[in-house]
């Protein structure tokens, strides 16, 4: 289930155009080893960006539970992103542009537990899960920046609807790849136990994260001289 939130509604009319603007903010859900929609999250001290620095303990909130199946940590992150569309009416058509996408990896503090907070390997590896999902929202980020979502159909509301479906759709599918990226990291390192194994991908996140950070730059630089 997909939550929204939307604000900031403007229409400016231009003889027989309405042009409409709506910021809609979506939040899609994703546990450290697994993903899925979800209904968006409570604001505040629920959550932190990613950007506002590394994994400490106080990101673990969430109470130990009996049942961990071997694990020795849980972290839930969260894909979270806001978007503008605009509609236009020309005659008996309507049509929607997606214009404007941003996407944050978060860090949900009552969904993630650590029995061990102080033991810097576990911490180590538990950043990495949350590294995956920066990864994932930055790819997301250059993706959106680099296309456009258009849709037309005889009403705005059915030409919104489908262009919402397609965005929707497409982060349905960086979902899905990060679900296997999770997957993949915890078998390959065996949940970080497997020392040497654990440094690689720990060394691989770090190259992907750096190049996608300095391809998102560019995309900002570019737009702030346009």
């Amino acid at each position: 289930m997909i939550g929204k939130l939307a604000s900031n509604m403007t229409t400016w009319l231009f003889r027989n155009v309405t042009l409409t603007t709506v910021i809609v903010a979506v939040c899609i859900a994703l546990l450290a080893e697994s993903a899925s929609l979800a209904a968006e999250p409570t604001e505040g001290d629920r959550i932190r960006i990613y950007e506002s620095g590394p994994l400490t303990p106080q990101d673990f909130q969430a109470a130990v539970p009996s049942g961990r199946d071997g694990l020795d940590a849980w972290t839930t992150t969260e894909l979270k992103f806001r978007y503008r569309y605009e509609t236009q009416v020309r005659g008996r058509r309507a049509t929607a542009r997606i214009t404007q996408v941003e996407v944050d990896a978060v860090v949900v503090h009552d969904q993630s537990w650590n029995r061990l907070p102080q033991d810097e390997d576990l911490m180590d590896h538990e950043q990495g899960h949350f590294d995956l999902t920066q990864i994932a929202a930055l790819e997301a980020r250059l993706y959106f920046a680099r296309r456009r979502i258009v849709r037309t159909a005889t009403t705005p509301q059915r030409a919104t609807q489908m262009a919402e479906d397609e965005l929707n759709r497409r982060m349905e599918e960086f979902i899905r790849e990060l679900k296997l990226r999770h997957e993949e990291y915890d078998r390959v390192t065996n949940h970080g136990r497997t020392a040497p194994r654990q440094k690689e991908q720990r060394r691989l996140q770090q190259q992907q994260l750096e190049r996608l950070t300095r391809q998102w730059q560019d995309v900002q630089q570019a737009t702030s001289r346009n």
